[in-house]
Protein backbone atom coordinates (compact mmCIF):
# COMPACT_ATOMS: atom_id res chain seq x y z
CA UNK A 1 0.00 0.00 0.00
CA UNK A 2 1.24 3.43 -0.66
CA UNK A 3 -0.08 6.89 -1.49
CA UNK A 4 -0.13 5.94 -5.41
CA UNK A 5 -2.70 3.77 -4.58
CA UNK A 6 -5.71 6.18 -5.41
CA UNK A 7 -7.96 3.67 -5.94
CA UNK A 8 -8.68 3.19 -2.46
CA UNK A 9 -8.87 7.21 -1.99
CA UNK A 10 -12.90 6.26 -1.24
CA UNK A 11 -11.90 3.95 1.67
CA UNK A 12 -10.85 5.74 4.93
CA UNK A 13 -9.39 3.51 6.89
CA UNK A 14 -7.02 1.92 3.52
CA UNK A 15 -6.30 5.32 2.57
CA UNK A 16 -5.05 6.39 5.66
CA UNK A 17 -2.57 3.40 5.75
CA UNK A 18 -1.29 4.27 2.26
CA UNK A 19 -0.74 7.71 3.74
CA UNK A 20 0.68 6.45 7.06
CA UNK A 21 2.60 3.79 5.70
CA UNK A 22 5.58 2.83 2.83
CA UNK A 23 6.53 6.83 2.69
CA UNK A 24 8.77 5.69 -0.05
CA UNK A 25 6.05 4.63 -2.34
CA UNK A 26 7.32 0.99 -2.99
CA UNK A 27 5.85 -1.14 -5.14
CA UNK A 28 6.57 -4.12 -7.53
CA UNK A 29 7.32 -7.62 -6.13
CA UNK A 30 8.10 -8.90 -2.43
CA UNK A 31 11.62 -9.08 -3.27
CA UNK A 32 11.95 -5.66 -4.39
CA UNK A 33 9.41 -3.89 -2.43
CA UNK A 34 11.11 -5.35 0.83
CA UNK A 35 14.78 -4.84 0.37
CA UNK A 36 16.00 -2.50 2.96
CA UNK A 37 13.06 -2.43 5.11
CA UNK A 38 12.29 -2.34 8.37
CA UNK A 39 9.26 -4.44 8.92
CA UNK A 40 7.24 -6.81 6.79
CA UNK A 41 4.16 -8.66 7.62
CA UNK A 42 3.71 -11.46 6.25
CA UNK A 43 2.32 -14.73 6.81
CA UNK A 44 3.15 -18.39 4.90
CA UNK A 45 0.18 -20.21 3.52
CA UNK A 46 1.84 -23.40 4.95
CA UNK A 47 1.42 -21.69 8.37
CA UNK A 48 -1.95 -20.66 7.47
CA UNK A 49 -3.17 -24.22 6.23
CA UNK A 50 -1.22 -25.96 9.28
CA UNK A 51 -3.57 -23.60 11.61
CA UNK A 52 -6.40 -24.27 9.87
CA UNK A 53 -7.33 -20.59 9.27
CA UNK A 54 -10.13 -19.81 6.92
CA UNK A 55 -10.04 -16.40 7.38
CA UNK A 56 -9.41 -14.41 4.20
CA UNK A 57 -8.90 -10.82 2.48
CA UNK A 58 -7.64 -8.27 -0.29
CA UNK A 59 -4.06 -7.32 0.65
CA UNK A 60 -3.81 -4.27 3.11
CA UNK A 61 -7.77 -4.70 3.35
CA UNK A 62 -9.93 -4.48 6.79
CA UNK A 63 -8.07 -7.81 7.99
CA UNK A 64 -4.71 -5.24 8.27
CA UNK A 65 -3.45 -6.78 11.73
CA UNK A 66 -5.19 -4.83 14.80
CA UNK A 67 -2.27 -4.73 16.86
CA UNK A 68 0.23 -2.69 14.45
CA UNK A 69 -3.01 -0.63 13.31
CA UNK A 70 -3.26 1.02 16.86
CA UNK A 71 0.50 1.06 17.08
CA UNK A 72 0.78 2.75 13.93
CA UNK A 73 -2.17 5.49 14.22
CA UNK A 74 -1.08 6.34 17.90
CA UNK A 75 3.08 6.52 16.69
CA UNK A 76 4.12 4.00 19.65
CA UNK A 77 7.45 3.49 20.43
CA UNK A 78 7.74 -0.08 20.35
CA UNK A 79 4.93 -2.95 20.77
CA UNK A 80 5.13 -5.33 24.13
CA UNK A 81 3.79 -8.43 24.44
CA UNK A 82 0.41 -8.02 26.38
CA UNK A 83 -0.45 -5.95 23.33
CA UNK A 84 -1.24 -9.31 21.30
CA UNK A 85 -2.68 -10.54 24.16
CA UNK A 86 -4.92 -8.48 24.90
CA UNK A 87 -5.88 -8.12 21.13
CA UNK A 88 -6.39 -11.88 20.68
CA UNK A 89 -8.61 -12.45 23.51
CA UNK A 90 -11.03 -9.62 21.91
CA UNK A 91 -10.68 -10.84 18.85
CA UNK A 92 -11.51 -14.55 19.60
CA UNK A 93 -14.53 -13.21 21.94
CA UNK A 94 -15.93 -10.96 19.44
CA UNK A 95 -16.14 -14.27 17.06
CA UNK A 96 -17.55 -15.96 19.42
CA UNK A 97 -20.24 -13.11 20.07
CA UNK A 98 -20.99 -12.99 16.07
CA UNK A 99 -21.31 -16.75 15.41
CA UNK A 100 -18.34 -16.86 13.39
CA UNK A 101 -16.35 -18.96 15.96
CA UNK A 102 -16.18 -23.11 15.36
CA UNK A 103 -14.92 -23.66 18.76
CA UNK A 104 -16.51 -21.72 21.77
CA UNK A 105 -14.39 -20.66 24.51
CA UNK A 106 -14.97 -18.72 27.47
CA UNK A 107 -12.54 -15.39 28.18
CA UNK A 108 -10.73 -17.30 30.96
CA UNK A 109 -10.09 -20.46 28.34
CA UNK A 110 -9.36 -18.21 25.77
CA UNK A 111 -7.01 -16.30 27.58
CA UNK A 112 -5.21 -18.91 28.85
CA UNK A 113 -4.96 -20.49 25.19
CA UNK A 114 -3.09 -17.43 23.91
CA UNK A 115 -0.86 -16.66 26.97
Amino acid sequence: MNADRIDVKGDKNKWGICKKTNKGGRSGDIKETIHDSEVCIAISTSWSRHHKARMGGRYGGRFFPAVLRGALDVSATRIIDDMYVREAVAVGMKAVEQGLAERKMSIEELDAVVR
